[in-house]
């Protein structure tokens, strides 16, 4: 086996996959938790209800984020299938393929904007003055 090809298996993708469908979950748990919070205490206070919002708008790009991630790494995946008979690329040429660079890049996107969402929700339910 050629150097750096044990990292592309077959095993990486459903690795890459989990990642990618983890910060989907994540930020899916957060739209839902954000909106329950928004129906619930969005009219005790105006500045608790524009934070609320605000964290519900993270979650929702986070979202957006993650379909585009998603997207990208099945084109990827397929491009892989098609272009080299179920052959994988070796690990150092992956890097230089535009899906998957999307696919990490909306990755990091969708982590971070669940990040900065569920602190804007930790700053919501302590009321911490910002």
């Amino acid at each position: 086996m050629p150097d750096g090809e044990e990292l592309s298996r077959e095993f990486m993708v459903s690795y890459h996959q989990d990642a990618i469908k983890t910060v989907g979950t994540a930020n899916s748990g957060g739209i839902f938790f954000s909106g329950v919070g928004l129906y619930y205490f969005g009219s005790k206070s105006e500045a608790l209800a524009k934070l609320l919002k605000l964290s519900l708008l993270g979650y929702t790009l986070g979202i957006v984020a993650f379909a585009i991630a998603a997207l990208a790494f099945l084109v990827f995946v397929e491009k892989q299938y098609l272009t080299r008979g179920q052959r994988w690329l070796p690990f150092e040429k992956i890097a230089g393929q535009v899906p998957f660079g999307i696919t990490v890049v909306a990755g990091v996107l969708s982590l971070i904007l669940w990040v900065i969402s569920t602190i804007t929700g930790i700053v919501a339910l302590f009321d911490i003055k910002v």
